[in-house]
């Protein structure tokens, strides 16, 4: 008779959904971003917590798009976050005059983002979600070495 081991095989990382009930900062800061961008008394920080929760979410679906490439609700999350995109551009530039607010249109398509940024990732690991974070942040290194040459 073969002897049972007392090895308990486990997950490097808890999954998203026990993750963001132990550690809710994340989750919260996007909502008080939203809220402060519909009240109007937003500022910089406000608008790059909305920034960096749609470009994590984004390198996350093109890594799981590289992973299966004809899975349609990809394609669908994309598309809402380009369309988040686009909201958060033309809040930057009203920010240029300086209005840092959101309109009724631009709130809504920034709140779908974040539900759907939220359903998102209750399904996946946090591995998934540091992957995507460390991606995010080579994305952001790129873009800071690209201004400091055209800034030279």
């Amino acid at each position: 008779m073969k002897k049972r081991s007392k090895r308990v095989v486990r997950a490097a990382l808890p999954p998203m959904l026990i993750m963001d009930t132990v550690r809710p900062e994340h989750g919260i800061r996007e909502q008080s971003a939203l809220l402060a961008m519909r009240s109007g008394w937003a500022v910089s920080q406000h608008y790059m917590d909305l920034v960096e929760c749609r470009m994590i979410l984004v390198v996350a679906l093109e890594i799981a798009r590289d992973k299966s490439p004809q899975d349609p609700d990809i394609d669908r999350m994309l598309s809402e976050a380009q369309c988040a995109d686009k909201a958060l551009s033309a809040i930057r530039r009203r920010a240029g005059q300086g209005k840092m607010r959101a309109t009724h249109d631009e709130a809504e398509l920034i709140e779908r983002m974040l539900n759907f940024s939220a359903a998102y990732w209750r399904t996946k690991s946090s591995s998934t979600f540091a992957e995507a974070f460390a991606g995010m942040q080579r994305v952001n290194s790129v873009w800071q070495a690209k201004s400091a040459q055209k800034a030279a």
